[in-house]
């Protein structure tokens, strides 16, 4: 199965965002726990590209990529705001008192826990592409480190 939906990055869209998520997983008969989890690792990273992606420029589009089969359930979240790596991103303050930390900063975080896998590239066109990809089967897996390229560069 696969469905696409774009919208303009803003905070406004974030509901319709998050609804294409949850029909997607119900689509796919995927579970309330597997469902809840995804639909929070697309909210994050909305909420960044609509806060942060698009900053000092015209708002553009998200573009939400849903794909699952019997193995994976792959997300595609693209935009053409200011490219973000996600491997860029500080590691998050988990020790001291939630009360005492600074409010933000967990997104990444919690996508890098919610999927298997985490992938980003911007193509050469400046579209940036992150990819989550969640293993459906029971085999135990690590969770990896994201990875990023860009389209063109050597492997």
């Amino acid at each position: 199965m696969r469905r696409i939906l774009t919208v303009e990055a803003n905070l406004e869209n974030l509901s319709e965002l998050r609804k294409f998520i949850e029909t997607s997983c119900d689509a796919a008969d995927l579970d309330v726990s597997l469902k809840y989890d995804l639909t929070l690792a697309v909210d994050e990273t909305c909420t960044n590209i609509a806060m942060h992606g698009y900053e000092g420029t015209d708002r553009g589009p998200i573009t939400l990529t849903f794909e699952s089969d019997a193995q994976t359930v792959t997300i595609t979240v693209s935009d053409e705001g200011h490219p973000f790596d996600p491997k860029l991103a500080p590691t998050p303050d988990l020790i001291t008192n939630w009360q005492e930390r600074p409010v933000g900063g967990l997104g990444v975080f919690l996508v890098k826990q919610i999927a298997d896998e985490v992938s980003y590239q911007t193509d050469s066109d400046g579209t940036n592409h992150l990819t989550m990809i969640k293993r459906l089967t029971d085999k135990p897996s690590e969770k990896n480190e994201p990875t990023s390229k860009k389209t063109g560069d050597k492997e």
